[in-house]
């Protein structure tokens, strides 16, 4: 272990840290998609990591197309337009490493500080922290199982 205190190099409003034990975790939790690790197909996906190995090679050590992986994006494509009718360039889609990724991208490009975002009370924490992070003023609206009360809708807009 060093004996650098990695605390004197952070910004002096960081949050806190705290230790990774801490956080008691079920044995499923649907906020961040943790699976049963027992339900994880771990001799197929040694089979398809050994498959894209053989089949890519060296060319899976470059960095990827931004917009993803091209032959995945063809894919999605052509199945977009088999099982849904839609007709989707390969060009049009964007693939990332989970939803995060795309909220952040999303949320970068509409949201300035100091934006009023009217949400449902209750939603994914990423994407609240995201908005947060990118300094917009978040507003939740009361729901029920129709969607956001309008009552509700109109006070939170009123204010």
């Amino acid at each position: 272990m060093s004996d650098l205190d990695f605390e004197r190099l952070l910004v002096s409003d960081a949050p806190p840290s705290r230790p990774r034990d801490e956080t008691p975790r079920g044995k499923y939790d649907f906020a961040i998609a943790y699976p049963d690790p027992g339900s994880l197909p771990l001799s197929g996906l040694l089979d398809s990591l050994r498959d894209a190995l053989e089949e890519e090679g060296a060319g899976l050590a470059l960095y990827p197309d931004v917009q993803g992986y091209e032959p995945l994006r063809q894919y999605v494509a052509e199945k977009l337009g088999r099982d849904r009718g839609m007709a989707v360039d390969p060009e049009d889609i964007v693939l990332g490493d989970g939803s995060s990724q795309h909220i952040s991208q999303v949320i970068g490009m509409l949201v300035s500080p100091g934006d009023v975002v009217v949400t449902e009370d209750f939603f994914y924490t990423g994407t609240l922290t995201t908005m947060r992070m990118n300094g917009a003023d978040v507003r939740g609206v009361a729901c029920d199982g129709g969607g956001m009360l309008p009552g509700a809708l109109d006070e939170v807009l009123t204010r």
